[in-house]
């Protein structure tokens, strides 16, 4: 099984650049709670990552990450919190909501060409086609 990254692993990727970013506490799908509940959740993560790394946080990854994991009220809400969201929707950003990012899952089996083919745009014009189509 895979071992949960360590506060002091955390402190180590930020001390060699890496950016870390809040999630929430308890991993829920943010579209099944209420408003105090989703403020609560995002607040005491970026307190608790803040306080334990010496760090600000400015990006937020969405539980989940997919549409149907993600509100206008929870982006309104990550937005009081955060600069930058991201979810697990691939797309691009959307004039009007530059602060909700897209990101591309890649998965352990895909191949170095994939991912490359991916990176470089070539799968963008079917992205636009469905979308297009519903």
């Amino acid at each position: 099984p895979k071992k949960p990254l360590t506060w002091d692993g955390a402190k180590q990727l930020v001390n060699t650049g890496h950016t870390i970013g809040g999630h929430t506490v308890n991993h829920h799908s943010i579209a099944e709670l209420d408003e105090v509940e989703v403020s609560q959740e995002v607040q005491a993560d970026k307190q608790r990552i803040e306080s334990m790394l010496g760090i600000t946080l400015q990006d937020f990854a969405y539980p989940f990450g997919t549409n149907r994991h993600i509100t206008p009220m929870s982006v309104r809400i990550v937005h009081m919190h955060y600069g930058t969201q991201y979810s697990a929707v691939s797309g691009f950003v959307l004039k009007g909501n530059e602060c909700l990012i897209p990101r591309t899952l890649i998965e352990n089996n895909q191949t170095l060409p994939s991912i490359s083919t991916w990176i470089d745009g070539a799968y963008d014009c079917f992205y636009k086609a469905k979308n297009y189509i519903g």
